[in-house]
C-alpha cells in the first residue's frame, strides 16, 4: 500500500470510527498521563471535529483538539516549560534561525524496505510462520536480537490468537500494546543511557515530528498528544513514510535501553539556571515570544492556538537543546525532557 492509498484509508477508518478491539473492551494499561489527568490517548481525533455533534446518549462530544491540548500542555509543563515561562519575566529580544542542528548517526541493522514495512502486521498462524513475517519489519528485527526471551513470548502469544481465530485487529493491537508496554517498563534504563543516546531520541522524535507535519498540523498534533497507541495513529502506521520514522524512533529509543546494560549514567537533575539558558536560545534563535512561552506552559491559551504552531514549538524544544554546545547542560535538559516520550 502506497502512502496515498492508506493516508485514505486512515482517514475513512476515522470518519466511521475503528472497531472496538477485545483490548479495548478489557482495558489497556494506562499510562501515567491517563491515570493522573484523564486524558484518554487512546481516542482518535476526528479529522473534522464538530462541537455540535452528540453521541448516542445525547451527550455533547469532546472535541479531540481539546484532549489533545490538555495532553500536551501535561508533557510541555512536566518537561518543564512550566518552570521556565514562570521564572523568565524578562526576554532578551531577538531571533534568528539556527543553521546548525545536531543530526544524530543511528546504526540501522535493517534494510529501507524493512523500515517502511507496517510494523504491526504478523502473517502466518505458527510460529516459525509468524517469525518469518516479523523479520521483514526493522523494529521486530531489534527487538529479536536485544529482548530475545521476550520476543519469544510474543510469539507464542500471537501463535495462540491465531488458533483462537480472533480478529485481525485484535493481534495488531496486541502488537502495538506490547511494545508500548516494554518501553514503559524500560524507561528508567533509557534516560540513564549515554549522552550520544539521549540525542538520537530526541533527533528520531523530531524527525517523526516533521514527518507527520509535512502531512498536516493535526496529524502531528495527534501523535504528540495521544501516540502511536491511538487507532489512528496505528492505521497510519501503514503508511511507509511514517511507518520509517516511527521505527526509528522505537529503535532509538530501545537502543538506549541497551547502551544502559553495559552501565546506566544516573544523569544530573536540571537546575534553575538550565532553563534561563534555554530561553534565552529559544528567544534569540528560534525567534520565540513573550506569546510563544505563555502559550507554550497555559492549556487555555494552548487550546486555541492553531495545531501546526503547536507541532512547531514541540519542534522547536527539542531542536534548540539538540543545538545547545554545553553538553553536560544538554545532557541535564535531554534526560528531564525525554521522560514524557519514553514513559508516556
Amino acid at each position: 500500500m502506497n502512502d496515498e492509498a492508506a493516508w485514505v484509508q486512515a482517514m475513512r477508518s476515522l470518519a466511521h470510527g475503528p472497531a472496538p478491539t477485545a483490548a479495548d473492551a478489557g482495558g489497556r494499561e494506562a499510562n501515567a498521563f491517563d491515570r493522573s489527568f484523564s486524558v484518554d490517548h487512546r481516542a482518535a481525533p476526528e479529522p473534522l471535529p464538530d462541537l455540535s455533534e452528540e453521541d448516542e446518549a445525547g451527550r455533547p462530544r469532546r472535541s479531540w483538539i481539546g484532549v489533545a491540548t490538555a495532553a500536551i500542555a501535561v508533557v510541555l509543563i512536566l518537561g518543564g516549560l512550566g518552570w521556565f515561562a514562570w521564572q523568565n519575566r524578562t526576554l532578551v529580544s531577538g531571533a534568528t534561525a539556527i543553521t546548525n542542528v545536531f543530526s544524530a548517526s543511528r546504526t540501522e541493522t535493517a534494510s529501507a524496505e524493512q523500515f517502511r514495512a507496517s510494523p504491526y502486521e504478523a502473517a502466518g498462524t505458527t510460529k516459525p510462520e509468524i517469525d518469518a513475517s516479523l523479520q521483514k519489519i526493522a523494529i521486530w528485527r531489534y527487538l529479536k536480537k536485544e529482548f530475545a526471551d521476550w520476543y519469544q513470548e510474543i510469539l507464542v502469544e500471537v501463535e495462540k490468537m491465531r488458533a483462537r481465530k480472533q480478529d485481525e485487529r485484535v493481534v495488531t493491537q496486541f502488537l502495538v500494546d506490547v511494545i508500548v508496554t516494554l518501553r514503559r517498563r524500560n524507561q528508567a534504563a533509557a534516560l540513564q543511557s549515554s549522552p550520544d543516546h539521549l540525542k538520537s531520541m530526541a533527533s528520531a522524535f523530531v524527525a517523526n515530528l516533521k514527518q507527520l507535519g509535512s502531512r498536516d498540523g493535526p496529524t502531528c498534533y495527534a501523535f504528540i498528544s495521544h501516540g502511536e497507541a491511538s487507532p489512528f495513529m496505528v492505521e497510519l502506521s501503514k503508511t511507509p513514510a511514517f511507518s520509517e520514522t516511527l521505527q526509528k524512533q522505537m529503535i532509538a529509543v530501545f537502543s538506549g535501553v541497551v547502551d544502559a546494560r553495559a552501565g546506566r549514567k544516573v544523569h544530573p537533575i536540571t537546575r534553575r539556571a538550565d532553563y534561563d539558558a534555554l530561553t534565552e536560545d529559544l528567544v534569540k534563535q528560534r525567534g520565540w515570544t513573550t506569546v510563544d512561552l505563555a502559550t507554550f506552559s497555559d492549556p487555555k491559551k494552548l487550546s486555541s492556538t492553531p495545531p501546526e504552531k503547536v507541532c512547531q514549538l514541540v519542534q522547536d524544544w527539542f531542536v534548540t537543546q539538540l543545538a545547545l554546545k554545553d553538553q553536560e547542560l544538554q545532557t541535564r535538559l535531554l534526560a528531564e525532557s525525554l521522560k514524557p516520550l519514553v514513559g508516556g
